[in-house]
């Protein structure tokens, strides 16, 4: 009898939708009316070499070429990366999106235009969707700035109520602290301002809350300065 063939467990099928909503991430990007919205694809997690993967979705989705792209998971949100790709797994759903950088610009747009209430909402719950993932928080500290968060609370010209009142219930205090091992100084200053910010101006059981957390990121901000000495 022959031998069986071995399977290889790095490669995984699955299928990758496209974002309906791609266009709004990046205007650039115009979906064809009667294009396809799927197709199945084979990740190689071994080779973990998903420009290629994207590649292939951007031929197979017949999306716009010479575009950026991203793949997302959709629970919990987060951009599909080479630290990450344990998350694929047999029968996974991917979908096709913009990249991280369109993302964090046209968030950073909306939450610099202070007049429009409702835009401002949707840039926080975006925010908040993926509070959890390093990419997206990673680029969020590269090309914009918390310290936008906070100019929202501190900004006196800013009569809004619910304004202030959509930072405090969108932006966990436990988000800021999520990545700050891999954060530098800047970074944990302006993460340290805006929970000062958000302590200044919640109940008395959100405030309880923020000292716990700001107390984990006083401990955390040491134990990085006395490692540096080792």
């Amino acid at each position: 009898m022959g031998s069986v063939p071995e399977i290889d467990e790095s490669k995984e099928s699955g299928a990758v939708i496209v974002d309906e909503k791609i266009s709004k991430w990046n205007p650039n990007v115009v979906l064809e009316a009667n294009g396809p919205m799927s197709a199945f694809i084979v990740i190689d997690k071994k080779s973990g070499d998903l420009n290629e993967v994207i590649k292939r979705v951007v031929v197979d989705l017949k999306l716009p070429p010479g575009e950026d792209y991203g793949l997302i998971f959709e629970e919990p949100k987060a951009f599909l990366t080479a630290t990450n790709l344990s998350r694929v797994t047999h029968g996974f759903m991917l979908t096709v999106t913009a990249a991280p950088r369109h993302y964090v610009q046209r968030i950073h747009a909306a939450l610099s235009n202070r007049t429009d209430f409702a835009n401002i909402e949707w840039a926080l719950g975006s925010l908040e969707s993926f509070a959890s993932d390093e990419c997206f928080v990673s680029c969020f500290y590269s090309l914009s700035s918390i310290q936008l968060l906070y100019d929202l609370l501190a900004d006196e010209k800013i009569e809004s109520f619910e304004i202030r009142s959509l930072v405090l219930s969108e932006v966990p205090p436990q988000s800021l602290i999520r990545h700050l091992e891999k954060s530098d100084e800047r970074v944990a200053l302006a993460a340290l301002s805006l929970m000062n910010a958000l302590h200044e101006k919640s109940d008395a059981d959100s405030r309880e809350q923020i000292v716990k957390v700001r107390n984990l990121f006083y401990f955390v901000f040491q134990f990085q300065n006395v490692s540096m000495l080792f």
